[in-house]
């Protein structure tokens, strides 16, 4: 237990982490091409030096490799990291534990996985926590408007939420069912999408202007940072925090403790990224985050005690 709980300090860092970076060194799309090339490069670069055969993709899959790519790296990071400018560490972090009920979804609509009666009642009881988090927004946000009293930021939070979760599906039919290795999926999506952000970073800041997208990116005048050596540095603490530790570590744990118990110790997740907010800037949390957490860890809860039961 040790052992999950570390990585889950680790994880909730990196959400304070990225604000960090956005607020001083570059923009949301640079950063995630960067970090992404750099993260892709790194683990394809292991696999050809001591696991080459893994490499190999069958042509009939790279389309779906390309899924990954534009799903769970590209769309899914761009909105995230977009929305970190003006949400907090905390309220990204645990509306990020939206992707239980939106793979929920996602399974039933593309695989007809049905839920029992109180799967469902856990799951509603657990939506409905979100909502006194969304409804609560700060000045930052309400100064880009709202949708049906969400905030911009959090409807992009949505959609990356909602991407992630279908990358997940893709990731996952692609070890389970193609038998590759994650390691490969992973390098190979990292790049392809880290490099597609870099010419979507260089378009929109150079000629975004001329649309009115200006503001999404930093003109490469000659480059969209401040400071090249601090960049990378952070860069790389995430890489390792988040692509080598957490994902390994989490790996390892799969065979050693139930999905269940895993899942649901995610909820720790915001509960740390909540004191590595106030330990990097100072800023205590307000209650709708502890009402919303506690009410979605009611909700999923009953979720996965009746899983366990079954």
């Amino acid at each position: 237990m040790f052992l999950i709980l570390l990585i889950n300090i680790l994880m909730g860092a990196t959400f304070s982490i990225v604000k960090l970076v956005l607020d001083h060194y570059t923009d949301p799309i640079f950063l995630v091409g960067y970090r992404m090339l750099l993260a892709g490069f790194l683990l394809l670069s292991y696999l050809a030096i001591f696991k080459k055969k893994h490499l190999k993709i069958v042509r009939q899959d790279w389309f779906t490799i390309c899924q990954v790519a534009l799903f769970h790296v590209y769309i899914c990071y761009i909105c995230e990291f977009w929305s970190q400018k003006y949400l907090s560490p905390a309220k990204v972090a645990l509306l990020f534990n939206l992707t239980p009920f939106i793979t929920a979804g996602l399974s039933y609509l593309l695989y007809q996985h049905k839920q029992n009666s109180k799967k469902m009642i856990g799951l509603i009881i657990g939506f409905l926590g979100f909502l006194p988090i969304l409804f609560s927004h700060d000045a930052s946000e309400e100064l880009l408007g709202t949708i049906f009293l969400i905030s911009l930021p959090e409807l992009a939070l949505l959609i990356a939420v909602a991407a992630g979760a279908y990358g997940w599906l893709v990731v996952q039919y692609l070890v389970v069912k193609r038998h590759y290795s994650i390691v490969a999926v992973n390098g190979y999506a990292m790049f392809g999408g880290g490099l597609l952000a870099i010419l979507t970073s260089l378009v929109l800041g150079n000629y975004g202007m001329q649309f009115g997208l200006g503001g999404l990116a930093r003109a490469w005048d000659p480059w969209p940072f401040t400071d090249f050596n601090a960049l990378t540095g952070w860069v790389l603490l995430l890489i390792i925090l988040s692509n080598f530790i957490y994902y390994n570590v989490y790996g390892w744990l799969m065979h050693k403790y139930s999905p269940t118990l895993l899942s649901f110790s995610g909820l720790t997740i915001p509960l740390f990224a909540a004191l590595w907010e106030w330990l990097f800037f100072g800023i205590i949390i307000t209650w709708p985050f502890w009402l919303s957490l506690a009410i979605i860890a009611f909700g999923l809860g009953l979720y996965y005690r009746e899983e366990m039961m079954n």
